[in-house]
């Protein structure tokens, strides 16, 4: 089982605005992740510097949560084939990040597959 406080965190790294929403509705849909999602906004201000992006936080405490994003986020891919979508998926305490494509979404199916072989806490 997953520690607590364990999230996942997917970002559009390129990509329309309404990706994110889009992805977030997709994912609700799964019942394994009903209640483990949320919005992660960025800081907006002119103080603020970098390229700080909204997100959808995933929390991994449920246990199998990564294996269901292992299986969802490579359909949603391929379904906007020929876009020029990238996802942004961290784990700040496994310390992974990893940029998925549209048009290289079986690639992103195995990508995630070997981290949930990596860490075995994401089952």
């Amino acid at each position: 089982m997953p520690e607590a406080g364990t999230e996942a965190r997917i970002a559009v790294a390129d990509g329309s605005p309404d990706d994110l929403g889009s992805l977030y509705r997709w994912l609700r849909n799964e019942d394994a992740l009903r209640g483990c999602l949320r919005f992660v906004l960025a800081p907006f201000g002119t103080e603020e510097m970098g390229t700080a992006q909204d997100a959808i936080a995933v929390a991994m405490g449920s246990g199998g949560a990564f294996t269901i994003l292992a299986t969802a986020l490579p359909v949603w891919l391929r379904q906007r084939r020929g876009s020029q979508i990238k996802l942004e998926v961290t784990v700040p305490a496994w310390g992974l990040r990893l940029v998925i494509e549209a048009d290289k979404a079986e690639d992103a199916d195995r990508l995630l597959r070997q981290v949930l072989n990596a860490h075995p806490q994401g089952r």
